[in-house]
C-alpha cells in the first residue's frame, strides 16, 4: 500500500557537529578485513512510503542516499575518503526511493553529501502518516533548536 500524503522533510539543527572517526566507526559495524558490506541490508535502503523514519545517525543517512541518490561511485568515494582501510564496498541490492531526489535539498541549502552524512546538524524524516504535521500542531517541536526545515 502507498500514501499519496508521503513527504520527507530536512531538519537543520541550529546545533551539531562532525562526527568524529570514532564515532563514524562506532556507528558503521562493517570494516572487517578492508571491506563494508552492505548487502544485507534488505529493508534499510527501501524507503517506499509506508512508514514514518527519523534519519539522525550516519548510518541511517547513508542508507537514504543509497537509495535515492543515484550516483554510487559519489557515494564509494566518500566511503574511502573515511575509512581509507577500506578495499572493497558491497552495495545492497535492494534499493528504492519513492520520494523525491534529495539533491534539491542540497543545492538550496548548499550542503555537500559528505557534509549531510557526517554532520549531526541534518535529520530527515520520512512521513507517509503526516505525523510531522500532527506533532508539529501539538507543539512537540523546539523551534528554537531548528535553524530551518524544508519538505520535499
Amino acid at each position: 500500500m502507498y500514501y499519496d500524503n508521503e513527504s520527507e522533510y530536512l531538519f537543520i539543527m541550529k546545533e551539531g557537529h562532525e562526527l568524529s572517526d570514532k564515532e563514524l566507526r562506532d556507528n558503521f559495524w562493517s570494516l572487517e578485513k578492508g571491506k563494508i558490506d552492505l548487502s544485507y541490508s534488505y529493508d534499510d535502503c527501501v524507503f517506499n512510503g509506508q512508514e514514518v523514519r527519523v534519519l539522525n545517525t550516519f548510518r541511517s543517512k547513508l542508507y537514504y542516499v543509497l537509495a535515492g541518490w543515484y550516483n554510487d561511485e559519489e557515494i564509494k568515494n566518500i566511503l574511502l575518503e573515511l575509512f581509507p582501510e577500506v578495499k572493497e564496498i558491497i552495495f545492497p541490492v535492494n534499493r528504492a526511493h519513492r520520494g523525491a531526489n534529495p539533491r534539491s535539498w542540497f543545492e538550496k541549502y548548499h550542503i555537500t553529501l559528505k557534509e549531510f552524512l557526517i554532520n549531526t546538524k541534518y535529520i530527515v524524516v520520512c512521513d507517509s502518516y503526516n505525523a510531522v504535521n500532527k506533532l508539529i500542531d501539538l507543539g512537540l517541536f523546539d523551534w528554537e533548536a531548528i535553524e530551518d526545515s524544508s519538505e520535499l
